[in-house]
């Protein structure tokens, strides 16, 4: 009818955020900015939730405000993947106590997952699932049954796989790959 429409393409990025980034759009302490590592979109892109400045691995941006709403918010749990080097070896005790649930200075955990992995010297390489998104969470918890994290990547987000896509690095993720996580409960 002769009206402009205002179509906006939305824009969903899957990055493997190295170490020594922030997950924000800038910093005001000149930090580099995951959104630096990002090039050639001609979109405002925000980051969809976060990972510490020293953890690594798979981070969501997009220009989708609904599914950034979606995603992050609690009561949709989606549960998120980390691979973790960690002090010594944990227990069976250690497992059981992460299915219960971890008592943090902010108030006990959801029900968690760990599983040893395999191991590096007397360390191990475990991978904790949660689904939800405190503060330095996997840290703390890992901190709380006496295995200090030496190093943290997110390796999946709900059904999105970090893959074989290399530090520093993005790609697009495929629409069908989207539909399946906003369908996750």
């Amino acid at each position: 009818d002769g009206k402009a429409l205002n179509y906006k393409k939305h824009i969903y990025i899957m990055l493997n955020k190295p170490k020594n980034y922030v997950t924000t759009v800038s910093d005001d302490l000149g930090r580099p900015t995951v959104m630096q590592l990002v090039t050639d979109i001609n979109a405002r892109i925000y980051p969809v939730g976060r990972l510490d400045y020293d953890t690594t691995g798979l981070l969501l941006l997009t220009n989708d405000g609904d599914f950034m709403q979606k995603v992050t918010h609690p009561s949709f749990e989606i549960w998120k993947t980390y691979q973790a080097v960690v002090k010594g070896v944990p227990t069976e005790t250690d497992v059981k106590k992460f299915a219960e649930g971890i008592m943090l200075d902010d108030g006990k955990t959801l029900p968690a997952v760990l599983d040893v992995v395999g191991y590096k010297g007397n360390n191990a390489i475990v991978e904790v699932s949660i689904r939800e998104g405190r503060n330095r969470q996997v840290r703390r918890m890992l901190e709380r049954i006496g295995h200090p994290v030496n190093s943290l990547k997110r390796i999946s987000f709900g059904s999105l796989e970090l893959g074989e896509l290399k530090p520093g690095k993005w790609r697009h993720a495929k629409p069908e790959e989207i539909a399946r996580l906003t369908e996750e409960r």
